[in-house]
C-alpha cells in the first residue's frame, strides 16, 4: 500500500527487500522525509560473475545500513536485524522489522491508555489489533467466534474469512464452513485474502502460507495490521 506511492511493490518479502531501495521508499513515505542519497539502480552487471556479485551485494549493504541507520536515529526498535539478513532473505528477521515499523508509525501513535493503579500505560499494539479482530468476528458478534490469539486456529481459512465477510457483506458465503481437503482450505484462503487484495488491502500473506502451519504470529499480525490500517484510515 505505502509503497504503491513510489510506483513499487512486493511480492516477496524474502526476495524484494534485499536490495534496500524499497525499504529506504518504505521509511521515507512513513516517516515523511527523504534519507538522502543512496543507489537506485544496484544491480551490477560489468566483470565476472563473481565481480558482479560482489559489487551488487556491497551497493545492497550501503542501501540497507542507511534504512538501519535511519531507524536506529528514529529511535525504532529492532531486535537481531542484520544487515546479511536482509540481503539473503530472512523472512523471520525482515517481518520482525516490518512490524516494528508498522508499530513506530502506524501503531504508537494511535495507541490507547489503560489504568493499571494509578499510572495510565499505553496498552500493546498487539492486543490493540486482537481487539479489533474480535469486535469485527469474535464471540460477541454475529459470527460468534473464539478468536483468541494470532495463532494455528487461523489455518483452516475461517477467520479470514469471516474477517472478510465481515468488512465485505457477501463476499465469503460459506466463511463458517470447515474444509478439510487441503486444496479446499487453499481455495478458501486464496479467496478470503484475494478478496481482501482487490479491496485494497495490502497482499503480504500468501494463501499458501496462511493455511500452513509453519504460518507464524508475526506473519499473521504483519497482515492484519495492514487489514486494520486499510478499514481504519486517518
Amino acid at each position: 500500500y505505502h509503497l504503491s506511492k513510489r510506483d513499487l511493490r512486493v511480492d516477496d518479502v524474502t526476495v524484494d527487500f534485499s536490495d534496500g531501495i524499497r525499504l529506504i521508499n518504505l521509511l521515507e513515505v512513513l516517516g515523511g522525509n527523504s534519507l538522502g542519497k543512496y543507489s537506485k539502480r544496484p544491480l551490477v552487471t560489468k566483470g565476472s560473475e563473481t565481480t558482479v556479485a560482489r559489487q551488487a551485494q556491497f551497493v545492497f549493504r550501503q542501501n540497507i545500513e542507511l534504512a538501519l541507520s535511519f531507524c536506529a536515529k528514529e529511535g525504532i526498535r529492532l531486535e537481531n536485524v542484520g544487515v546479511i539478513d536482509i540481503i539473503e532473505g530472512n523472512r523471520t528477521i525482515i517481518l520482525g522489522l516490518l512490524w516494528s515499523l508498522i508499530v513506530h508509525f502506524q501503531l504508537q501513535p494511535t495507541m490507547r491508555r489503560v489504568q493499571r493503579g494509578s499510572t495510565w500505560v499505553p496498552t500493546a499494539p498487539k492486543h490493540q489489533l486482537l481487539e479489533w479482530v474480535q469486535s469485527c468476528i469474535g464471540s460477541t458478534t454475529p459470527f460468534g467466534l473464539e478468536v483468541t490469539g494470532f495463532n494455528r486456529s487461523w489455518n483452516d481459512g475461517r477467520f479470514m474469512a469471516a474477517l472478510v465477510e465481515s468488512q465485505w457483506p457477501g463476499t465469503q458465503r460459506d466463511w463458517a464452513r470447515i474444509y478439510t481437503d487441503k486444496l479446499e482450505v487453499l481455495d478458501k484462503c486464496e479467496r478470503a485474502l484475494g478478496e481482501a487484495a482487490e479491496r485494497g488491502v495490502p497482499p503480504v500473506l500468501a494463501a499458501s502460507h496462511l493455511c500452513s502451519p509453519e504460518c507464524d504470529e508475526l506473519s499473521l499480525v504483519t497482515y492484519l495490521s495492514g487489514f486494520h490500517k486499510h478499514m481504519t484510515p486517518e
